[in-house]
């Protein structure tokens, strides 16, 4: 009895132990994976504020910097915080102050991203008058006399403009008043003389004026405390979990007590919660790690590149991109996808490289990146050339199977490195010349090497076959629900019926002869179908277009031969980004108004440089841009994008159209917002007829 006794008791000290032991080691693992995923946002967070300060500082300081990857951090930092707030672990009880501190950080964070909204709103307007005066003022040789005084006033505005941008600092235009003052009273100007003066004088008031809300909006933003009080959030949720900590050590010591008989038991216990607490020590150093190096691969990440690009000088940059790497993910699955990756990593870490200091990156999906120093262009493309015969000889085995893999690399030495390395990747892929290519400014990668025969043949024959037909859809009053208006859009038809649309032909076709012959055909059967009919109509041209000579005189001459249906007519000028001869444009705008056409800008608000179009032409009408109205219901930017642009259109007494109205929903949204005119496929989808 007293045997069965001891057995028993063993036995449940067993069980109890073993239960316990359960218990702990899910509570232990629960609470790790929790603390990690809180550290890990915390971190995320912090990273993404120092990056976006970085964006802004760069941002402000060149004239030409994309501001989507600032748009892209502020969503970032948003999707981060909302996500932090609903982690599980801050729902407990212990941790309300460190709820209560995120909530309260809520307004803050709301009140950043609205200052970063004004700050790229005030950047885009602000270079686009700094470029635009810094080309319009060499106009002014042409317009004044040599030694004038007027060309000395203009370029000590623009310095004075030039010097206030680069050291940020508004004070530099506090002698700008007085001088535009002294320039815009001088009344003997001829027209063209005072048409240039008055754009030069509104766009050097427009930046003068808005300059020091711009410098204040960037000093609020760089000295905002957000990332501060989440520092502080941080250690208050490290200091809650310390505690957490220390009751699960008492919990490991009860269990030492309670199973002193079962020492297997205990060691494994305290195994298991020694490999545990080394976890949670080491954490912090692992996510410090994850900021500069990417998790799949250990190799650097984007982050460090960029870092290194402004620290180093004249790195040779090797970038390398697997070939349709898309569809090894779709066949195979993305876990065999991330173990090529994986070993595509080590694979590039050739011995031949270690002489010039190499630098070895994951810039991207299947993106890599080797940097070089001092080394010599042959030098540089006879190594690429060897990693590219050892990736295309090196079979990826996963699951049995051998997977085969080709890539593109492209060698870069110029300045900005990732941005040319990329041009030249893209260059070599879509001319499919070789598997290696080093980029050369005489390369002129912008511009087509070649024209797409087959679809030029293609164009041809829809000019001498009269392939080339318009459509037309429907632009509708929102308020009477009535067609007022039609857009004529090309299209080429072929033998069969099939439609062909700009997209597929358009691209070559401004590079041959017959794009004129195709314009004019547009609006010679444009003009002839609206003869019958009362409605306004518009067709598209591009800014280029306008500096086209042969093209604007036969614009000219179908305008002349039915100067009736000229008055009903709207051109719609595409955004260029090579446009440089305003005054001539303006010029020739202006000569195609008197006609009693009317000018639109296409696409308005899909970048930033055609509010100098709108500032700078004579334009009566703004299309707001379809990629805004469609998301305008589920994307707040949209919405408050598109309210700007009304605002921004009737200050200036301009008419709006909105384009891909695809429901009610978006028509009354627009109707609301006092946009007075849509067209989508709501309302008639493009077809040959006019109702």
């Amino acid at each position: 009895m007293k045997f069965n006794s001891k057995v028993l008791f063993s036995t449940g000290l067993g069980v109890i132990s073993l239960i316990l032991l359960v218990y702990f080691y899910f509570l232990q693992r629960d609470f790790s994976r929790d603390y990690k995923s809180v550290v890990e946002k915390f971190q995320v967070l912090e990273n993404s504020f120092g990056q976006l300060n970085y964006e802004i500082l760069q941002s402000s300081l060149f004239a030409y910097h994309n501001q989507d990857e600032i748009a892209n951090r502020v969503d970032k930092i948003e999707t981060n915080f909302e996500m932090l707030k609903s982690e599980a672990i801050l729902q407990q009880p212990q941790y309300v102050q460190v709820k209560t501190v995120l909530e309260n950080l809520n307004r803050t964070v709301e009140e950043y991203v609205s200052g970063i909204n004004r700050y790229m709103m005030l950047n885009a307007g602000y270079k686009n008058s700094f470029v635009f005066l810094s080309t319009h003022a060499e106009e002014s040789v042409k317009l004044f006399p040599p030694g004038a005084h007027i060309h000395a006033e203009i370029h000590k505005i623009v310095n004075a403009l030039s010097v206030a941008r680069r050291m940020l600092d508004a004070d530099y235009l506090n002698s700008i008043a007085w001088q535009l003052e002294s320039l815009s009273g001088d009344d003997e100007y001829a027209k063209d003389q005072r048409e240039f003066m008055e754009t030069f004088i509104l766009h050097a008031k427009y930046i003068t004026k808005n300059f020091p809300d711009y410098i204040s909006s960037i000093n609020r933003l760089l000295q905002a405390q957000a990332e501060l009080r989440l520092n502080e959030a941080q250690k208050l949720f490290v200091s809650v979990a310390q505690s957490d900590v220390k009751t699960l050590d008492q919990l490991a010591l009860l269990l030492f007590i309670l199973i002193i008989g079962a020492i297997a038991l205990i060691s494994i216990l305290f195994y298991r919660s020694g490999k545990e607490n080394i976890h949670l020590q080491r954490l912090q150093q692992d996510l410090r790690r994850s900021l500069s190096h990417d998790q799949l691969t250990g190799l650097l990440n984007r982050f460090s590149f960029d870092s290194m690009l402004s620290e180093t000088d004249s790195p040779t940059l090797l970038l390398i991109n697997i070939d349709r790497f898309k569809h090894i993910n779709d066949f195979y699955g993305t876990r065999t996808g991330d173990v090529i990756l994986n070993e595509l990593a080590s694979l590039i870490q050739l011995q031949m490289l270690k002489d010039y200091n190499p630098l070895y990156f994951r810039l991207g999906g299947d993106d890599f990146g080797i940097v070089l120093y001092e080394i010599e262009e042959e030098t540089a493309i006879r190594i690429a050339k060897a990693i590219d015969t050892t990736i295309e000889a090196y079979p990826f085995i996963v699951d049995g199977i051998e997977i085969y893999i080709s890539v593109a690399i492209s060698v870069n030495h110029t300045a900005p490195y990732m941005e040319n390395a990329d041009m030249a990747l893209k260059y070599l892929k879509e001319y499919h010349n070789e598997k290696v290519i080093y980029f050369d400014e005489s390369m002129r990668l912008k511009e087509k090497a070649q024209h797409n025969l087959a679809t030029m043949k293609l164009i041809k024959s829809a000019v001498e076959n009269n392939q080339i037909v318009p459509h037309f859809q429907p632009i509708v009053n929102l308020y009477s629900r009535e067609i007022e208006k039609y857009e004529a859009l090309m299209r080429i038809e072929l033998e069969d019926g099939t439609l062909l649309f700009p997209g597929d032909f358009l691209a070559v076709a401004v590079q041959t002869t017959y794009y004129r012959d195709m314009t004019r055909i547009m609006l010679e059967k444009a003009f002839k179908r609206f003869q019958k009919f009362s409605y306004r109509f518009s067709i598209n041209l591009s800014m280029q277009d306008l500096m086209n000579d042969q093209l604007m005189e036969t614009l000219i001459n179908v305008l002349e031969s039915d100067l009736e249906t000229a008055k009903r007519l709207d051109i719609e000028l595409l955004e260029s980004e090579e446009l440089d001869d305003y005054s001539y444009v303006t010029r020739f705008i202006k000569r195609i108004k008197s006609y009693g056409c009317r000018i639109s800008i296409d696409d308005f608000g899909s970048g930033y440089s055609n509010f100098a179009y709108v500032n700078a032409l004579p334009i009566d009408v703004l299309k707001i841009d379809g990629s805004l109205v469609r998301s305008i219901l589920e994307d707040p930017r949209s919405l408050q994008t598109v309210k700007t642009i009304v605002v921004f259109a009737r200050n200036l007494q301009l008419e709006i159209v909105a384009e891909f109205v695809e429901n009610e929903e978006i028509a009354e949204m627009l109707t609301e917002l006092g946009v007075t005119y849509g067209q989508g496929y709501y309302f008639g989808k493009p077809s040959t007829t006019i109702i």
